[in-house]
């Protein structure tokens, strides 16, 4: 006897599950999860590009202060 059916459940393979229990996606949920994904990646290289420009502007200040007597 399998520990599954031991305590009740349903004999199936260790590590499987039932057809019944495999979790179901509604139509069209990979492409929204996607265009989420898409989303947040551009979301983020606005953020990171903001910051490149910052730093860039700061640099170039510190270099001016260093440069003058």
């Amino acid at each position: 006897m399998s520990i599954n059916e031991a305590t009740g459940g349903l004999p199936h393979r260790a590590g499987a599950l039932p057809v019944s229990m495999v979790p179901r996606h509604p139509p069209g949920w990979i492409a929204s999860r996607n265009q989420q994904f898409k989303m947040k990646s551009d979301f983020l290289l606005e953020v990171c590009l903001s910051l490149r420009r910052r730093c860039a502007i700061l640099g170039g200040h510190c270099l001016d202060r260093l440069v003058q007597p």
